[in-house]
């Protein structure tokens, strides 16, 4: 929120308000959701201060703003938030930026808002759901620790989001097979080096299971190539010419009497095969590894 609103006073300051008209106002849901990582909004005044009012408390010890005050929208569906800055923004204006108020020191991009503040958000609210068995209610009402925060987003930089969840999870699945009670985040660190030797033999599995999955899907893709140029032959047979069929019967016959005599028992088989695969070659099919990228 203190970078939220100095680079707004900051905007503001260089190209619309005065020293003493300066103000920023933003809606209150917008706040929640894409400054505090989208944070449950709430529905009454008494509420948002109770949510908010020791983050706003705390900027005005730090001298960013001078007061603030939660207002009706104009229509009155909703809330808006209406800040004005206090004498350490004009101070810190003056050091933070160059003579020409242009080459800021300070950026903000949402990228690095959601590594900095909505994942770790996110993972820490995913460990209280779990461990304390919280509904969303009660989630939403929360304020989690800001050590827990930290930590968190210490966590993703070192393992990335998706990783720390996964440790997340992992430690509240082992927690009761010692009956440990899980309090806090830190907690799941504990269980660090297990996820980590987990870890490689799941992705080990996972490989293996890749595999599988692969040859599986190969071997079911064979069996409808099979049925793909079986139908294909059939119908291209279906609009042959009678000399056409005349001529594949003929040389279908001449190949099958070079191995298999007429009464071979393996021959009407063979036959079929050999009319088949010559039916084939004038159809033009795509081969397996092609028809194989195709579908796969």
């Amino acid at each position: 929120m203190y970078k939220r609103l100095y680079l707004h006073f900051s905007n503001l300051y260089e190209n619309k308000y005065s020293k003493e008209s300066l103000k920023f106002e933003k809606l209150y849901d917008d706040i929640c959701g894409e400054w505090l990582g989208g944070l449950k909004p709430e529905k009454y005044k008494s509420r948002i201060m109770k949510q908010l009012g020791h983050y706003l408390a705390s900027l005005q010890e730090t001298g960013l703003i001078r007061t603030m005050a939660i207002e009706k929208t104009a229509d009155e569906k909703g809330f808006k938030m209406v800040f004005k800055p206090g004498k350490s923004f004009f101070y810190d204006y003056e050091h933070f930026y160059s003579k020409d108020g242009r080459n800021r020191l300070l950026q903000f991009q949402e990228a690095a808002d959601r590594a900095h503040l909505k994942a770790p958000y996110t993972a820490v609210r995913l460990f209280y759901k779990h461990a304390l068995k919280s509904d969303e209610q009660t989630l939403d009402e929360m304020v989690f620790p800001e050590k827990d925060i930290t930590l968190a987003r210490q966590m993703i930089e070192q393992f990335g989001d998706d990783s720390f969840r996964d440790l997340i999870k992992f430690a509240i699945e082992e927690a009761p097979k010692t009956n440990f009670q899980m309090q806090r985040l830190a907690a799941v660190k504990t269980y660090l080096p297990a996820w980590q030797a987990d870890r490689e033999q799941r992705a080990k599995r996972l490989a293996s299971q890749q595999q599988e999955d692969v040859k599986r899907r190969r071997e079911k893709l064979e069996q409808e190539y099979e049925n793909f140029k079986r139908h294909a032959a059939i119908e291209y047979f279906e609009k042959c010419s009678p000399e056409e069929r005349e001529e594949i019967h003929r040389l279908a016959d001449e190949k099958t009497d070079a191995e298999y005599p007429e009464h071979h028992p393996m021959r009407k088989m063979m036959f079929n095969v050999t009319e088949r695969s010559l039916i084939l070659t004038r159809c033009s099919i795509p081969d397996f590894d092609t028809w194989f990228k195709a579908h796969s």
